[in-house]
């Protein structure tokens, strides 16, 4: 279905870029930092293409130098403050493919919005839906 492809485009950070002032503004971190980080290879800036020089970022970036922010502040080194938010990002970009992956679909269910998660059974009678509601997150198989 069309509308579930663009939904798994949206999931797509991966065309996400940023301008370093971007950046800067919503990691709160100065340009002038950002630049050391990705001179010690702690950020790495996308390939520039076109005739502007400028840097851009992906997102995984962003989140990248926003978690490193973070644990600056929590009073880490700058060394462990990059090792810590690496192994955060790798889990959630695990979370990210798990997510983009586990969507089939968007149906309604009993007038409720529901996310179509996939059958449950190996003899493929049962459907898995995801709920939300006031009080969280909820599942239910049908079939």
């Amino acid at each position: 279905m069309i509308v579930d492809d663009i939904i798994r485009e949206i999931y797509n950070t991966q065309k996400f870029q940023f301008k370093i002032g971007e950046i800067s503004e919503m990691a709160g971190v100065s340009t002038r930092q950002l630049r050391y980080w990705e001179k010690q290879g702690y950020l790495k800036s996308n390939d520039r293409a076109g005739e502007q020089n400028a840097r851009v970022f992906s997102f995984r970036m962003y989140v990248k130098s926003r978690l490193m922010k973070n644990y600056l502040d929590e009073g880490f080194t700058l060394a462990k403050a990059n090792e810590k938010s690496s192994a955060l990002l790798g889990k959630m970009e695990w979370m990210h493919k798990f997510a983009t992956l586990a969507h089939v679909g968007l149906e309604e269910v009993d007038g409720q919005k529901a996310v179509y998660l996939g059958l449950l059974d190996d003899d493929k009678s049962k459907k898995l839906y995801g709920f939300i509601d006031d009080d969280g997150v909820h599942y239910r198989t049908i079939g």
